[in-house]
C-alpha cells in the first residue's frame, strides 16, 4: 500500500473547473479556490488565466461562472456585478 499524502489531497480540493456561458462564446478552463485572512476578516478568491476569465467577462455584469470543486463533488456559481473587482 501506499501511504497517502494528506496535504495534496487538501490541495486537490481547491482546484476547481470553472465554465463561462457568454453571448458569443463558452469558455472552459481551471483554476483554484483560495480563502486568506486580512486583519481577521476572511476573503474568497478564484484565481485562473485570463485565457479563462477574459476581461470582458469580468466587466459584463450579466455572466455567471460555473464552478465544480472539491474533486467535481460540489458545485457553485458566482453572478458577475457592480461589486468592486480588484
Amino acid at each position: 500500500m501506499k501511504k497517502k499524502d494528506f496535504h495534496l489531497s487538501d490541495i486537490s480540493k481547491s482546484i476547481c473547473k470553472i465554465k463561462i456561458e457568454a453571448i458569443s462564446e463558452t469558455m472552459i478552463g481551471t483554476g483554484f479556490l483560495l480563502k486568506f485572512y486580512i486583519n481577521q476578516e476572511i476573503f474568497y478568491c478564484l484565481v485562473s488565466n485570463e485565457k479563462v476569465i477574459k476581461n470582458d467577462i469580468i466587466q459584463n455584469n450579466n455572466n455567471i461562472i460555473y464552478i465544480s470543486y472539491d474533486n467535481e463533488f460540489k458545485n457553485t456559481n458566482i453572478k458577475l456585478g457592480n461589486k468592486k473587482k480588484i
